[in-house]
């Protein structure tokens, strides 16, 4: 099954967003904490979003995401501006749970298999996954102004990965008939995100 967003041509990105953490960090950087507060506002909900991704544990993804701001704070300067501000931020944060995996798996919480998975989607550029959150966000800022049926079924199948036989069973429907459902609720988002500009 294709993806949601290969099907609406994910390229988002949002570089007035990555031009702003820049700027308040640098403030952060000479002083000004009150941008470091501006910083957890503005990437805070991505970053969870981002580790949990990884993780599937929202107790753990929301105190890896406290302990990658935490990071911000502890190793000043690091920063060298090579990548956008969000590209760095991902980056820690995604080494912060790469670290938190291999420590569960040595205390034998964590299956070696998990642990390839994770390795596997590691190894996708940092640049893109960013892209990717960002065209996510995009989407879930969209989907309210779809009708009901088109939000559940879309929300089904490809936030909760379901398969179509169980968003059928979910939405007490025929698997042709959200089959269906689906290719008229991609299609209503498409024309809503190419409203917005999202092409």
């Amino acid at each position: 099954m294709s993806t949601l967003f290969e099907d609406a041509q994910e390229e988002m990105h949002d570089t007035n967003q990555s031009d702003e953490g820049e700027q308040l960090y640098r403030q952060f950087l000479a002083g000004d904490e009150s941008a470091f507060e501006r910083l957890v506002e503005i990437y805070e909900d991505d970053l969870f979003r981002f580790i949990n991704r990884m993780l599937r544990d929202n107790y753990e993804a929301k105190r890896l995401t406290v302990e990658t701001f935490a990071q911000l704070i502890v190793n000043k300067k690091k920063f060298q501006g090579g990548s956008s501000f969000k590209t760095y931020l991902f980056a820690i944060g995604r080494n912060t749970s790469a670290t938190y995996l291999k420590e569960r798996m040595r205390e034998n919480h964590m299956s070696f298999e998990e642990v390839i998975d994770f390795l596997v989607d590691d190894a996708e550029p940092l640049e893109s996954l960013v892209e990717q959150e960002e065209s996510r966000q995009m989407l879930r800022d969209t989907m309210p102004e779809l009708k009901d049926e088109y939000q559940t079924v879309l929300q089904l199948l490809y936030f909760n990965d379901m398969s179509y036989a169980q968003a059928a069973k979910a939405m007490r429907k025929s698997e042709k008939q959200i089959k269906n459902l689906a290719y008229s609720a991609k299609a209503a988002l498409r024309i809503a995100l190419e409203a917005k500009g999202f092409s």
